[in-house]
């Protein structure tokens, strides 16, 4: 985020909004599963209406309207809700699930999340980096030439490997890029002989890019900038709004700010952020504030105290170009050591046979 240092490679402005969803597609409900708290009546839709009753009552609360004292009562009952959940998913063991678990899970989890309110972010972004090792990509170790094999993956080898990643789903892909090289090669992890790839990009346009920052993460804050500014926000937005819509909103924002920044074991575990990160970036909204074009999130890899960002690919394809590509081989690792300021500087791993070009033609790498 910005800093007057002049080393950050982001700066934001962040007004909050609450999203409501008018015409969702119903999913086949699960109103319960495992020890997971039962979805209330009061999250489930209304017959012959596209709204539940904790809709209608967020919407008077986020526009000012007065609520009864009984509505009060519901939206504190929420609360309750998504205290016990975000609790619940913590202990849940996403490893022993059967493919009908996981199906009976993600229609609750649809259920428990028909309704989201959402923080808007005004992004600024001055280079993103990818880090691939090429012998996943291509099967061996010999230097990338196709542009391609350092933006998204394409959508048949998203549903071949057929599995569920931080910002996505295996229905839909992103771009992952980080704020530095080695933010990039913590998530990564490289080991040694790996011949590594790093791809530069930059934003070909001026202006600020609609993102989603993802805030309550209990190790973030005080660590990471971006995490830190979003949760000062929210705090200045709770002074001027009732506190029974701020109290609702701020169990969902922790629930969130949980998947987001947990260890995985099993890419079951992916599920709920990969559903909200779908329903986000899958889901253009045009000239509306839920308009987002990436979504921000603390780098797990790197102990908080950067950043990653997922950008939809048509914002990556239309407004992004990689202006250099590195290369190098791993001869030592050092994920414990810290980082410096310099984006660019590579301090995790020792290497190799280092070199850099920046001649990009017709969607080649040209290496001379």
């Amino acid at each position: 985020m910005a800093q007057p240092n002049g080393n950050s490679h982001f700066s934001s402005a962040l007004p909050i909004y609450t999203k409501f969803s008018k015409h969702m597609k119903k999913p086949k409900w699960q109103t319960e599963f495992r020890d997971l708290p039962k979805i209330p009546d009061t999250k489930k839709w209304l017959k012959g209406e596209h709204e539940t009753i904790e809709q209608k009552i967020s919407k008077k609360l986020a526009v000012g309207m007065p609520i009864s004292n009984a509505e009060r009562e519901i939206m504190q009952g929420l609360v309750l809700f998504y205290g016990i959940l975000y609790k619940s998913l913590q202990d849940l063991g996403f490893e022993s699930f059967t493919q009908k678990d996981f199906k009976n899970f993600e229609n609750y989890i649809f259920y428990a999340f028909n309704y989201f309110p959402v923080l808007a972010n005004k992004l600024t972004i001055y280079q993103l980096y990818r880090v691939v090792i090429n012998e996943q990509l291509i099967g061996n170790k010999q230097s990338l030439t196709k542009k391609g094999l350092l933006s998204y993956p394409p959508m048949h080898i998203v549903r071949k490997i057929n599995k569920y990643n931080r910002a996505n789903t295996p229905r839909t892909n992103v771009f992952y890029g980080a704020e530095t090289i080695d933010t990039a090669l913590n998530e990564s992890k490289p080991q040694i002989g790996d011949k590594v790839t790093v791809g530069v990009w930059k934003p070909t346009v001026e202006r600020k890019y609609n993102s989603y920052p993802i805030s309550h993460s209990e190790e973030g804050f005080g660590v990471n900038e971006n995490s830190t500014n979003a949760i000062r926000a929210f705090n200045e937005y709770k002074k001027t709004h009732d506190k029974v819509l701020t109290d609702h909103m701020e169990p969902y924002f922790h629930v969130l700010g949980y998947e987001y920044s947990k260890p995985i074991k099993h890419h079951y575990e992916y599920l709920i952020s990969a559903m909200f990160s779908e329903n986000i970036l899958d889901n253009p909204q045009k000239g509306t504030s839920f308009d987002f074009e990436c979504i921000i999130y603390p780098s797990v890899g790197n102990k908080f105290s950067t950043s990653n960002v997922a950008v939809r690919k048509d914002i990556l394809r239309h407004e992004f170009e990689l202006t250099k590509v590195i290369e190098f081989e791993v001869t030592d690792c050092h994920y414990e050591k810290g980082q410096k300021t310099n984006p660019e500087s590579i301090n995790l791993v020792d290497y190799k046979g280092y070199r850099i070009t920046e001649k990009i033609e017709d969607n080649r790498i040209i290496w001379e």
